[in-house]
């Protein structure tokens, strides 16, 4: 909860800081305002391998929200895996980020995460981190940002142990228009700390059914160097899933 309520102080502060900025900028540099909430939700059925193997459900919302230079983005997850009707794994991710423009291509970010994952010999992980993105490219079809922050994390154990300190995280993001109703998205990220790395890398094809539903194939890898004994350093995972874009 501590590291929730520094990034939303972060944030405000970053608040009272752009809208001084913007009363001082000229108008034609000044982004256009959308003032509205955009997302999607997502309903999939995952084939898993890694420290538990079998089937499970999958549920996420990702929606964002765009204000003059503000670009807000919360993403929520939650996974439930069962075997012979006993819950084998459950795991519920949580994610908000806010990014404040600077200009076209360079931007201010703050970030702040939650994970809760059953099985895997952790019992929740959380973070905040505060740093720099750049837009590599942006073009009809297609973007990559580029982003690095450091922060700070905390990961506790299933046997009450804390692994806690600074980290350094980097991220990509890509995404690529293939047609009118095809699309591909990649996404990684590692935050390095001084007693553990994560890395995650998703991979995902779309093909739209209408213009509000979609369907989607997506491949995720997560990767920790160091584990509790008698756990997996990688899980892998493969989700078909149903998208409806609001």
């Amino acid at each position: 909860m501590k590291l929730f309520t520094l990034f939303l102080f972060s944030t405000a502060a970053f608040s009272v800081a752009s809208y001084a900025a913007e009363s001082t900028e000229p108008s034609e540099n000044t982004a256009p305002s959308e003032n509205r909430w955009q997302g999607e939700t997502e309903l999939g059925f995952a084939l898993k391998e890694g420290n538990t193997k079998s089937n499970s459900l999958l549920a996420k919302i990702d929606t964002r929200y765009t204000h003059n230079l503000w670009h807000y983005n919360i993403i929520a997850q939650a996974n439930s895996e069962a075997t012979n009707h006993v819950t084998t794994e459950e795991e519920y991710n949580f994610s908000a980020q806010a990014n404040r423009d600077l200009n076209e291509t360079n931007y201010l970010l703050t970030r702040a995460a939650y994970e809760k994952k059953r099985f895997s010999g952790f019992d929740y992980e959380t973070s905040i981190s505060f740093g720099y993105g750049y837009r590599v490219f942006q073009s009809p079809t297609g973007t990559m940002d580029l982003e690095i922050a450091p922060g700070y994390r905390n990961q506790a154990l299933d046997d009450g142990e804390q692994i806690e300190g600074g980290i350094l995280r980097a991220a990509l993001q890509y995404h690529r228009d293939l047609s009118e109703t095809a699309s591909f998205d990649q996404s990684l990220s590692v935050e390095a700390g001084r007693k553990n790395t994560d890395s995650t890398l998703e991979s995902s094809l779309k093909t739209a059914i209408n213009s509000a539903l979609s369907l989607k194939l997506a491949f995720l890898v997560e990767y920790q160097e160091t584990v509790p004994e008698d756990t997996k350093h990688a899980d892998q995972e493969t989700t078909i899933s149903i998208v409806y874009a609001f």
